[in-house]
């Protein structure tokens, strides 16, 4: 029984690791992020590769 409901886990928590991450968690770590970086730094964060240029603010 407890290795059946084991590997029933291990399965359902490989299935959630391989689930994209939703955008709204990506909006608040870029936030988070950002306002992490130290007062003085003015480096812009490294875009996000998931995001459109659109959403980026470049041209589609």
């Amino acid at each position: 029984m407890q290795a059946h409901l084991g590997s029933h886990l291990r399965g359902i928590y490989d299935r959630v690791l391989s689930e994209p991450i939703p955008e709204r968690f990506r909006t608040l770590i870029d936030a988070l992020d950002r306002a992490e970086q130290p007062v003085g730094d003015q480096t812009p964060a490294p875009p996000d590769p998931g995001k459109r240029a659109t959403e980026l603010g470049g041209a589609a």
